[in-house]
């Protein structure tokens, strides 16, 4: 997080669980980077935060992939495992 200040632990908790949902519901049919800025915007935050967000829940492994499949921002992602109790893979989203 040191590469954006504007983005500490209390941001990431109040955005992750919104763009879990997204992600989720989306069943890997967007690329990550529209989802991602489509969340920016929807959430009226800073551009690239949501992205910043999601590769931090897979660094730190709050969230995971399929770690055999290339992750690029051009493609779609499916998340498998969700570490926050406060997350469900609920496919509700609002």
């Amino acid at each position: 997080m040191d590469t954006r200040p504007n983005i500490d632990e209390e941001l990431i908790s109040l955005i992750n669980e919104d763009l879990f949902k997204v992600i989720i519901h989306d069943q890997g049919n967007t690329s990550i980077s529209k989802l991602c800025l489509r969340c920016d915007k929807s959430l009226g935050i800073e551009n690239g935060t949501s992205m910043f967000i999601l590769k931090h829940m897979l660094a730190t492994k709050k969230w995971s992939t399929d770690m055999n499949t290339k992750i690029k921002n051009s493609n779609p992602l499916k998340i498998v495992d969700c570490k926050e109790p406060n997350i469900s893979r609920n496919k509700n989203v609002g």
